[in-house]
């Protein structure tokens, strides 16, 4: 078998399967089979570029048919109901990764329905995050659109060298002149890692914290009165708004690509996870009032972003690379347990 390295921004993050669901309308003649084999041969070229999501095998596109439960024209008059697009439903089964085993790193499926396909796609979170996996799919889409001898004159995406190589964010960390922190430099706090807002950044629970509950999942940025109707729900019946103070804070956490911060010789094609969380605090009686628009709102994560730089990055990435062992690590991070929202970078994805 061959082994895929890891970096340390890689084994910090949590370890399931992100899912994405793809819906393409197709003639009512169309060949399954045919619609399959080009998806699957695509897959095999895009895995050739960027091996890494080749994962403990060659990818393979599942097939399932879905034509006497689904109606795609009915789906879409629908809005693409999400109770029907159940991921369990429409991914193939695989076992929970077990990273000592070794994983399936991308997984796929189509789903055939009547009139159409649901390309459902699972990346394994710890290798793949939103930027990657839109470069991803960009090339899985190129390959098989050329397969097809179609052109629609847009310029090819180029994976750039060592772009699928993570030992590379290593290699601009130790440039800078840093190194990792010995286990007694970790346990006394020596050198900034007692810093919470680096833990923070970094997306993990402090080693001198008590750990946050199990992970549970992101929320995809949802609208700002769903939003508010949410955390409502989750402060107790004797919640007084009028009495909130200044140290009252609500935080959104965001997810943040550190590619272009990182370094200027990282490419920006680079294909592992390189992910930060910003954190942004507002008042949270701000933030449930009816009157706080999401404008406001973007506005002030905007600006979190805005103070992340590549010394702080780097500075996170230390304590990533101190850790003695990733097994245990917790997040506080989308787990409705110290955040109000944890937004994903992936809402912006722009695949094709």
């Amino acid at each position: 078998m061959k082994h895929i390295s890891l970096s340390p921004m890689n084994n910090v993050m949590p370890r399931f399967y992100a899912p994405l669901i793809f819906a393409f309308r197709c003639p009512a003649d169309q060949d399954d089979l045919r619609v399959r084999d080009l998806l699957e041969r695509g897959l095999h070229h895009t895995s050739t570029d960027i091996p890494s999501i080749a994962g403990k095998l060659c990818p393979t596109v599942h097939a399932h048919d879905l034509r006497d439960k689904l109606d795609y024209d009915e789906l879409v008059e629908d809005g693409l109901p999400q109770d029907l697009l159940d991921p369990n439903r429409l991914l193939p089964t695989t076992e929970w990764p077990d990273p000592n085993k070794g994983v399936p790193v991308f997984l796929a499926q189509a789903n055939f329905v009547m009139g159409g396909v649901l390309l459902a796609v699972g990346m394994y979170h710890s290798t793949i995050d939103g930027t990657s996996c839109e470069w991803l799919m960009k090339k899985w889409a190129e390959h098989t659109r050329q397969l097809q001898k179609l052109s629609d004159g847009r310029p090819l995406l180029q994976i750039l060298p060592r772009s699928a190589d993570p030992g590379i964010l290593e290699e601009l960390w130790h440039a800078q002149g840093y190194t990792s922190l010995t286990a007694e430099e970790l346990q006394t706090n020596a050198r900034g890692s007692d810093d919470p807002s680096l833990w923070r950044l970094l997306g993990l629970d402090s080693v001198h914290k008590t750990p946050s509950p199990p992970f549970m999942a992101e929320l995809e940025g949802p609208e700002s009165r769903s939003m508010q109707a949410i955390i409502r729900a989750r402060f107790p019946d004797d919640y007084d708004e009028e009495s909130s103070t200044n140290t009252d804070d609500a935080v959104l956490d965001t997810t943040y690509d550190g590619r272009l911060g990182f370094s200027p010789d990282l490419p920006f094609t680079y294909m592992a996870s390189l992910i930060f969380i910003r954190t942004t605090r507002i008042l949270r009686s701000q933030l449930m009032s009816p009157t706080t628009s999401l404008r406001s709102i973007a506005h002030e994560i905007r600006q979190a972003a805005d103070k992340i730089d590549s010394s702080q990055m780097h500075a996170a990435f230390t304590l990533a690379a101190s850790l003695p062992q990733y097994s245990k690590s917790t997040f506080p991070f989308a787990t409705f347990a110290g955040a109000e929202v944890c937004i994903t970078s992936w809402i912006r994805l722009e695949p094709f």
